[in-house]
């Protein structure tokens, strides 16, 4: 799952939620 996803995902986010929060982990340390 890439990080930088459109918001138009957020629909799938919402049943994937702990894979987002733990993308935006990922995100976060990578430093952005």
């Amino acid at each position: 799952m890439a990080c930088n996803r459109p918001f138009e995902w957020r629909k799938k986010w919402e049943r994937d939620w702990e894979q987002v929060k733990y993308c935006s982990e990922k995100c976060k340390s990578h430093g952005k």
